[in-house]
């Protein structure tokens, strides 16, 4: 027989990744999300949460495989569209370690939507991410 799995709420982890919490708290919440599937409850979660848990979001978000982030490139690459937003910079750089073709495809409709809307300030985030992308490339 298995060992047992405990169901967890969602609004508890969420509660717990609360960047104003004490930080076992916060680690207790990184802990739990580790077992979450359905993954895109961390992509940015608006109320009654929003920014507060976007940090901790992002570094539950920087474990998961390329294969577990594939479908969801395109809306990493959104989470870059300010640097200054709770954890960017973990997106940022779990996007360039990425080794999947999905990749390129979320960037080129990243870059693309950047420029359709007149983004310049996420145009230059996305035209040096993909330098840095082609670096490690090929470094």
């Amino acid at each position: 027989m298995g060992g047992l799995v405990l169901m967890v709420n969602i609004d508890y982890i969420m509660g717990l990744l609360d960047g104003s919490n004490p930080e076992d708290e916060q680690n207790k919440g990184l802990e739990l999300a580790k077992d979450v599937k359905c993954i895109n409850v961390f992509m940015q979660p608006k109320s009654p949460y929003g920014k507060r848990v976007w940090e901790n979001c992002a570094k539950v978000l920087s474990t998961k495989s390329d294969d577990e982030l594939k479908t969801y490139f395109a809306d990493l690459f959104m989470w870059l569209q300010d640097m200054t937003w709770p954890g960017a910079y973990i997106i940022y750089d779990r996007l360039l370690s990425a080794s999947n073709e999905a990749i390129e495809y979320a960037y080129k409709f990243s870059a693309e939507d950047a420029k359709q809307t007149n983004d310049t300030v996420w145009q230059k985030v996305l035209e040096d991410f993909y330098a840095d992308y082609i670096a490690n490339k090929n470094g």
